[in-house]
């Protein structure tokens, strides 16, 4: 799931951001929520979203690559569980591959699951007629606009307008950095310690650190650092891509 931003500049020193798009989950977004439950008269709005606003009390989104677990008719996500569960309980018999069939349970439908599709692909399109004054245009995924408000990434982009830099490098570092006090402890305990880590030529030590930039360093350590299983809990995935709109001249950058 993606957002895109306009950063709009009628002068060089100052950026306002456009948002682009509206994030597609239920529970920020209610022409998601008005949709869904238009869709599916027969099931009452509080069955669709719960568990903090989730479709079905299970997915953040509203649509979505993939999930045909949300999207297939009954009978034939029951026969996905059925092959699924032959597949889980099968063993090796000398040469040959038998099958014990199982329950369908290994790929359990969602409550309630009267109408499927529930969950859509279909894109949520918006135009916009870009103009001289658009300066960037920055998509991310949600990983990045869950950890930076648009004036946290105002922020960094009109520092990319006084020092040309990598603006998707420095979005990123942004995000790793500013994590809430209370997140950072609790990674504290379930990542490894630096100086554990930091070693050869990548190791610094903390003089080559201001006190500030030493911290931030090492929330973002902890946040690159936990397992793959882990690490979903504290963030989601991060893709960043900022395309710049205008042709920078060396008048342009701020010293």
């Amino acid at each position: 799931m993606s957002s895109r931003h306009f950063f709009h500049s009628p002068y060089i020193s100052a950026l306002t951001a456009i948002p682009c798009t509206k994030a597609h989950q239920g529970s920020s977004n209610p022409d998601e929520l008005r949709r869904v439950a238009l869709e599916h008269p027969e099931n009452k709005p509080s069955e669709l979203f719960r568990e903090g606003g989730r479709l079905l009390g299970e997915l953040a989104p509203c649509r979505a690559f993939g999930n045909v677990r949300y999207k297939w008719p009954v009978e034939r996500s029951l026969e996905l569980s059925r092959v699924l569960g032959q597949l889980s309980s099968s063993k090796l018999d000398g040469p040959h591959m038998t099958y014990s069939p199982s329950g369908s349970d290994v790929f359990p439908l969602p409550h309630p699951y009267t109408s499927p599709p529930y969950l859509t692909a279909k894109p949520d399109v918006t135009c916009f007629e870009i103009t001289p004054a658009d300066r960037y245009l920055v998509l991310a995924t949600d990983g990045l606009w869950d950890m930076l408000s648009l004036g946290d990434t105002t922020t960094v982009m009109e520092a990319e307008l006084r020092k040309p830099t990598a603006p998707a490098t420095r979005l990123l570092w942004k995000c790793l950095t500013c994590v809430p006090p209370a997140m950072a402890r609790a990674i504290s305990s379930a990542s490894p310690k630096p100086e554990n880590t930091r070693r050869g030529s990548h190791s610094r030590s903390s003089s080559d650190f201001e006190e500030t930039d030493k911290r931030a360093f090492d929330r973002a350590f902890k946040l690159l650092s936990l397992p793959p299983g882990l690490a979903r809990y504290y963030r989601d995935d991060i893709t960043v891509m900022v395309l710049e709109l205008f042709n920078r001249t060396e008048d342009q950058v701020l010293e």
